[in-house]
C-alpha cells in the first residue's frame, strides 16, 4: 500500500521563509483516534471530525499542521498521511502509535539505528523541539538531546505528547510520563521560558511551574471528564488549537467544534 509522504527539504524551506512575512501560525491537532472501536462504540465518529477539522484550517488559510500523536488504528495510517498531503505536516508520537509503520511515512525525522521519533526544527528567532513519549518514558538519548537543545538564545517551544506538569486528573494518575521529572529538571535549570504543547489529557488545560508553561490541547475525538473520581468519558465536543507567532512570542486559540 502506497503511503503519500512529504518532501522533507521543501516543507523545511516553508517552515523557515513562512516566518519572513511576519506572523506565523500553526494548526495543533491532537488524539483523533482513527477507526478504534471503543470510541465508534460511543457514537463518536473520529473520521468526520477530523474531515471537519481539516476543513477548518484549510478555510482559515494555515498551511502547517503539528499532530501531537494517537492517530488510531494501523489501518487508518494510510488514509491519515493522504489527507494531509497539501499540509506542512510535523508530528510527535503518542502511546497508541506504530513507530514502525508511521517511519514508512514520515522517515526523515526519525533518528538513525531507533525507532523514536525526536528533532528539532528553528528559524531565526524560535527553536522547536520535538519529543518522543510514546513509550511513557523519556529515553536517555533524548534527555541527552533536550539537554543540548535547550542552549540556545532562541525562544524554546516544545511539542510532546504526554503533559510534564501534573494535572489533578484520573487519566494522569494511571497513565502519566513516567520520568517527566528528569526533563523537567533540565528545563528548569535555564533561565529562559518553554512553552510546553501536549494532549494524550483529552481535555484543556493551561498551568506553569517556574520557567515551563503547559498547554494541553483538547483532543479531536473525544474529552475526559477532569474532575471524575476515575476516568470517565465527558463531552463528545472536539477540537484543535491554533498557535499564532509573532517575533519571540506566542498566543494560542481555542477552536472547538460542540455537539
Amino acid at each position: 500500500m502506497f503511503l503519500a509522504c512529504s518532501s522533507f527539504f521543501i516543507y523545511q524551506l516553508i517552515w523557515i521563509f513562512s516566518t519572513l512575512s511576519g506572523m506565523k501560525r500553526i494548526a495543533y491537532v491532537t488524539d483523533v483516534h482513527l477507526d478504534e472501536s471503543y470510541i465508534t462504540e460511543q457514537g463518536i465518529d473520529p473520521g468526520n471530525n477530523w474531515k471537519r477539522i481539516l476543513a477548518d484550517i484549510k478555510n482559515r488559510g494555515i498551511q502547517e499542521i503539528i499532530f501531537g500523536g494517537d492517530i488510531g488504528l494501523e489501518e487508518s495510517y494510510a488514509y491519515f498521511f493522504e489527507s494531509l498531503k497539501a499540509f506542512d505536516l510535523k508530528l510527535t508520537l503518542g502511546n497508541h502509535d506504530q513507530s514502525q509503520l508511521i517511519r514508512k511515512c514520515f522517515p526523515n525525522y526519525f533518528n538513525k539505528g531507533s525507532d523514536e521519533l525526536y528533532y528539532l526544527i528553528e528559524d531565526a528567532q524560535r527553536r522547536f523541539i520535538f519529543l518522543d513519549s510514546s513509550s511513557f518514558e523519556i529515553s536517555s538519548a533524548q534527555l541527552k538531546f533536550i539537554k543540548e537543545s535547550i542552549e540556545t538564545d532562541h525562544s524554546i517551544f516544545v511539542f510532546i505528547h504526554h503533559p510534564l506538569i501534573k494535572v489533578d486528573t484520573p487519566v494522569d494518575a494511571q497513565y502519566p510520563l513516567q520520568n517527566r521529572q528528569a526533563v523537567m529538571d533540565l528545563f528548569m535549570a535555564i533561565d529562559q521560558p518553554i512553552h510546553v504543547f501536549c494532549g494524550h489529557y483529552h481535555m484543556e488545560d493551561q498551568r506553569s511551574v517556574a520557567n515551563v508553561q503547559q498547554v494541553i490541547t483538547m483532543a479531536a475525538s473525544y474529552q475526559l471528564n477532569k474532575t471524575a473520581p476515575v476516568i470517565e468519558t465527558g463531552s463528545k465536543d472536539f477540537g484543535y488549537r491554533i498557535l499564532s507567532f509573532n517575533d519571540k512570542d506566542v498566543r494560542t486559540e481555542l477552536v472547538q467544534f460542540v455537539l
